[in-house]
């Protein structure tokens, strides 16, 4: 895929966190996964959008439901105490 250079300003802090986490020859292939996300996180909040505009909002019940089913799915993904035989 072509690239294009740019120049970007960023606070400080993220500059550190990120060369630390990616080192000075990873940041521009960090920022382009990270652009390409954002913008995928935001059509996505288009298309949520449009199918309200459309069907109308969530029904409050299912949306209780479905936010008990993630729960449920996150209890069991947490480790179990072992017990200890005497």
């Amino acid at each position: 895929m072509p690239t294009r250079k740019i120049s970007v300003t960023v606070d400080e802090d993220l500059v550190d966190a990120l060369q630390g986490r990616v080192g000075a020859r990873g940041v521009s292939a960090f920022v382009s996964r990270a652009i390409r996300h954002e913008l995928e996180r935001e059509e996505l909040s288009e298309l949520l959008a449009d199918l309200e505009e459309i069907l109308g909002p969530p029904d409050k019940e299912l949306l209780a439901e479905a936010a008990a089913a993630f729960d449920r799915v996150e209890q069991a993904k947490k480790p179990r105490s072992r017990r200890r035989s005497a």
